[in-house]
């Protein structure tokens, strides 16, 4: 599933990116699935991480952070082997949204 990020009310991130400070400050940020504001390209992002985990031989639960221009191209900016798992955070959004439920995770 991919999801976006909104940051202070924009989901046009910019140059902006998740800081520490910004994450620490929780009203600043939130999730949400990308994939339904852009079916076609979510889709394409999750074929680029499917991909290039395979490539990589990587394993387990693993965070594949995109950066995509308003033309819809993708930058891969860091694969996170330890993403957090909690229920406010993207990977636990992207299981949600896939119809499983969070305690199934």
């Amino acid at each position: 599933m991919s999801i976006g990020v909104i940051l202070d009310g924009n989901k046009k991130m910019g140059d902006e990116i998740l800081t520490d400070k910004i994450v620490d400050e929780e009203t600043r940020y939130k999730f949400y699935p990308f994939c339904k504001d852009n079916p076609e390209l979510g889709q394409k992002l999750r074929k680029i991480a499917t991909n290039t985990f395979k490539k990589l031989n990587l394993s387990g639960t693993v965070r594949v952070d995109f950066r995509v221009t308003e033309e819809g191209k993708a930058y891969i900016i860091d694969y996170n082997n330890s993403p957090h798992l909690t229920e406010f955070h993207s990977c636990a959004l992207s299981v949600v949204e896939c119809k499983i439920t969070y305690g199934g995770f």
